[in-house]
């Protein structure tokens, strides 16, 4: 490995734990709109987060309605340019047993500061459809320090049981 190339991931390990350690969340930007009805990117290369309408800006990731489905959107390593690797759709039952697991997700930051492992970038996309409402998109970076958000609100895996053991075992569940 070259010299450049290590500085480069050495400066990127610092910015990622110095950003766990703060904990504060800001949407990334630009951010990206899945909708379930049209499909997954083919990649999301150069977005940072999600965006929503009005219908996720309440107090928890998720509107207390009941979805209807989900669209899970896999992408690889930014590294690797943020590429498409798959999709699943869930059924009525497996998305309402998500979102019922997301909604005890406790939002915020977890306390002290911590250090993060490596970080390549891997995202999953939900987006969750609503009878008459539009969908729901969350970002799910899942490596590193591991976060759920909605654009306007943030549930991270640091010091947080309600992710690492709520989502995280149902994901391994619905995956396994």
């Amino acid at each position: 490995m070259g010299v450049h190339r290590v500085a480069i991931l050495a400066a990127a390990v610092v910015v990622v734990t110095t950003a766990c350690g703060a904990h504060t969340f800001a949407a990334g930007k630009p951010a990206v709109r899945v909708s379930a009805e049209s499909g997954c990117p083919k990649t999301i290369a150069g977005y940072h987060d999600v965006t929503n309408s009005k219908n996720a800006r309440g107090p928890r990731l998720l509107p207390s309605s009941t979805p209807t489905g989900v669209l899970l959107c896999g992408y690889g390593s930014e590294f690797e340019g943020s590429k498409f690797t798959g999709s699943r759709n869930l059924t009525v039952a497996q998305a309402g047993t998500l979102a019922a697991v997301i909604d005890r997700i406790h939002l915020g930051a977890g306390p002290g500061n911590h250090t993060c492992p490596y970080d390549s970038g891997l995202v999953t996309i939900f987006a969750f459809t609503y009878q008459g409402e539009p969908d729901v998109d969350l970002w799910w970076h899942r490596d590193g320090c591991e976060a759920l958000d909605n654009g306007f609100r943030l549930g991270g895996e640091t010091a947080n049981p309600s992710f690492y053991n709520g989502f995280m075992g149902e994901m391994q569940r619905l995956h396994g």
